[in-house]
């Protein structure tokens, strides 16, 4: 139930955190696999950087995805407070 603006937009917002956590999350494993793959393979080793590259930037953005998706719940927490003290004063 969408209780006023603020929360609606947090819980956009919440949504879209989540989904861009779900594909960072699952390119980290689909890297460490091909990794793992690929330091057998004499052939594809010069690769190697560049997988461990992209899998930092993965890491990172988790990270910060982390985060938002903290922020954006503290945000959704408030604003159902703000609705609940204001239904109660009416």
């Amino acid at each position: 139930m969408i209780k006023n603006k603020r929360h609606s937009d947090a819980a956009i917002k919440l949504h879209k955190a989540r989904k861009d956590y779900s594909c960072y999350y699952n390119n980290i494993n689909i890297l460490k696999s091909t990794i793992a793959e690929i330091k057998f393979d004499p052939v594809e080793r010069y690769r190697l950087r560049e997988y461990y590259g992209r899998l930092s930037d993965c890491r990172y953005m988790v990270n910060v995805l982390e985060k938002e998706i903290r922020l954006c719940k503290e945000e959704i927490y408030k604003a159902q407070n703000s609705y609940s003290n204001r239904k109660e004063l009416k």
